[in-house]
C-alpha cells in the first residue's frame, strides 16, 4: 500500500508527483512546472517504477506502454488506496486500441489510468486535474486508515470476547430484532445462522432461573432497569453452564429503544467456588488444628479444632 513514509513527511506535507514521460523535453517541462508549485514535490524518475513512493504519476503513452506491467503492479499493491495515474494524450493519438499490436486498448486504459487529458493543455487545467486526483487519493488514504482502525478495534473486541468467553447482544425494542455475536451462539451451542428471539433464549435457561432472567430482561425493555445476574443455562447440546448476563437499556427521547448486553460463561469460576467451599467445610469440620499464616508469619485463619487444641480463640489468634 502506498503511504507517505519518507522522513520529511512530518514536516513536509507536499504531494509527490512522478513525471514518467518518454520524451525528455516533455519530462523537463513537467518537472519545471511541478517545481514551480510549492505544494508539489517532483519525484525523480528512474529506470524502474519501483523507485521512491509517489502520490500521482504523470505519464505519456510511450512511458505507459513501456512500464505498463510495473504500473499495474504498483496500483494493485496500493489497493485499496487509490494511486492515481494521469495520462497525457497527444492530439495525434485519439484512438487507443489493441495493446497487443503495440498500442493501448480501451480496457487497459480504463483499468490503469484514472484521468486522460489531450495535449496541448493549459497549465491551469493541468493544475486542476492534478489537484482533483490528489484530493481523491487523500480521501482514499483517510478512508483506508479509518477502515484499518475499525478492523483493529473489531478484532480486538472479538479476541477479548473469545478469551473471556463473553458474547455481546442487542435487542431493538422498535423492530424486535435480536442481534447476537458468534460467541453467544457458542455459549448456547447453537449454529451461528440460527435466529433466536429473547423468549427462545430464555427457554434455554434452567427452569428454576427462567423467571429471574425473564423479569430482568423485560424489566430492562419496559422499565429501563439495567441488570446483572448469574444464572444457569442449559445449552442446545444439553450441557449445563453458569453464565453471567448483563443488560443495559439505551434511551432516545426518554424512551428505551434498545437493550445491549453481554453474556459470559462463568462455569469454571463457579466450579472453583464450589471446590473452595468444600475445602472450607472440610477444614472447618476437621478434628485437626489448621491455621494459615501470611508471608510475614501472621495468622490469618484458624479452624475450630485450633481453639479446642490450643485453648486460644480464633479471634485472639488471628492477627498474631
Amino acid at each position: 500500500m502506498e503511504q507517505r513514509t519518507n522522513a520529511a513527511d512530518e514536516t513536509d506535507s507536499r504531494d509527490r508527483i512522478l513525471p514518467l514521460l518518454s520524451e525528455s523535453a516533455d519530462r523537463r517541462l513537467v518537472t519545471e512546472w511541478i517545481e514551480a508549485h510549492p505544494s508539489y514535490e517532483p519525484v525523480e524518475p528512474t529506470e524502474s517504477v519501483e523507485g521512491p513512493p509517489f502520490d500521482v504519476c504523470v505519464l505519456d503513452t510511450g512511458a505507459f506502454q513501456e512500464h505498463l506491467p510495473a504500473l499495474r503492479a504498483k496500483k494493485s499493491a496500493a489497493a485499496p488506496v487509490l494511486l492515481p495515474y494521469l495520462l497525457l494524450l497527444d492530439e495525434s493519438e485519439p484512438d487507443i486500441i489493441d495493446v497487443e499490436g503495440g498500442e493501448l486498448a480501451d480496457n487497459v486504459v480504463t483499468e490503469s489510468i484514472d484521468e486522460v487529458v489531450t495535449m496541448p493543455i493549459q497549465q491551469a487545467e493541468l493544475h486542476w486535474r492534478l489537484a482533483a486526483l490528489l484530493r481523491l487519493r487523500e480521501q482514499s488514504l483517510r478512508l483506508s486508515q479509518r477502515e484499518r482502525e475499525l478492523k483493529r478495534q473489531v478484532d480486538f473486541l472479538e479476541k477479548g470476547q473469545e478469551i473471556a468467553d463473553v458474547g455481546a447482544w442487542e435487542y431493538n425494542v422498535r423492530t424486535k430484532e435480536n442481534l447476537l455475536t458468534e460467541e453467544v451462539y457458542q455459549i448456547y451451542d447453537l449454529p451461528a445462522d440460527r435466529e433466536l428471539t429473547p423468549e427462545e433464549s430464555i427457554e434455554h435457561y434452567h427452569p428454576d432461573d427462567r423467571d429471574t432472567i425473564r423479569e430482568a430482561f423485560w424489566g430492562a425493555v419496559e422499565e429501563g432497569e439495567p441488570y446483572d445476574v448469574e444464572v444457569r443455562l442449559i445449552t442446545a447440546e444439553g450441557d449445563r453452564r453458569w453464565v453471567r448476563t448483563r443488560g443495559e437499556p439505551q434511551h432516545e427521547d426518554g424512551a428505551v429503544v434498545r437493550v445491549r448486553g453481554t453474556i459470559q460463561d462463568i462455569t469454571d469460576r463457579k466450579q472453583r467456588q464450589r471446590e473452595l467451599r468444600r475445602v472450607n467445610q472440610a477444614v472447618e469440620a476437621s478434628s485437626h488444628a489448621v491455621f494459615i499464616i501470611d508471608s510475614e508469619g501472621t495468622i490469618i485463619y484458624a479452624n475450630p479444632a485450633f481453639e479446642e487444641l490450643t485453648g486460644f480463640s480464633r479471634e485472639d489468634a488471628v492477627g498474631e
